[in-house]
């Protein structure tokens, strides 16, 4: 009970400056905390019946740990830095999972309403499902094929370093060429040899 408590507390902190809440909250007499619940049933609803589920569900995932995250960055506490890192860590293992997978979940029954509920349980503070993933599955994973992907960094790194330089030849070459062939052009020729006989003519007048 008093984890709950503590964890519905640093919820209304972080949400105290949403004008949205403050404005459900004081039409309603309800708290923030309850505000939010009653938006995110109204979410969890939509979702529920598949009428834009997919981009609610992307707003759950994006604004609230967005904004939490922002505060975090502005307070001196480190811990609440570390609770939404782990998150976006674990959301963007969700999302590049569900890139791969998501022909075969659309089709899965209230798909969205899964995704939905393990999005809150990820970012609530009380549950800490984000951390739960993270040191359960994707942490030991980093750890034992950490060198694998840090060679294939440094070797991406490499590539895309050589690619540019490659590249960035390849143009120089190209206009080089591009000049050399104008030059040898009838028509530049034929104009340069008037210009240089201009001069010619001009530097005859001045002696005579």
């Amino acid at each position: 009970m008093e984890k709950a408590k503590a964890s519905f507390k640093e919820i209304d902190a972080n949400t105290r400056d949403i004008r949205l809440l403050n404005v459900m909250a004081e039409k309603t007499g309800l708290s923030r905390v309850a505000c939010l619940g009653i938006t995110l049933g109204v979410v969890g609803l939509v979702a529920f019946f598949g009428v834009g589920a997919g981009f609610f569900c992307n707003v759950v995932g994006f604004i609230y740990p967005a904004y939490a995250s922002f505060k975090a960055i502005e307070s001196h506490d480190k811990d609440d830095d570390t609770q939404w890192l782990t998150y976006w860590v674990v959301y963007a293992a969700f999302c590049i999972l569900e890139a791969f997978a998501d022909f075969i979940m659309a089709w899965l029954p209230f798909y969205y309403v899964f995704k939905f509920a393990f999005l809150i349980w990820a970012q609530w503070p009380g549950l800490n499902g984000a951390g739960v993933v993270y040191n359960d599955f994707i942490r030991p994973f980093l750890i034992k094929h950490e060198k694998t992907v840090d060679g294939a960094l440094s070797g991406a790194a490499s590539g895309v370093k050589e690619a540019a330089a490659e590249a960035a030849a390849a143009a120089a070459d190209a206009a080089k060429a591009g000049v050399q062939s104008a030059m040898q052009s009838d028509a530049v020729r034929g104009a340069v040899a008037g210009v240089l006989a201009g001069g010619a003519a001009g530097e005859g007048k001045k002696d005579s």
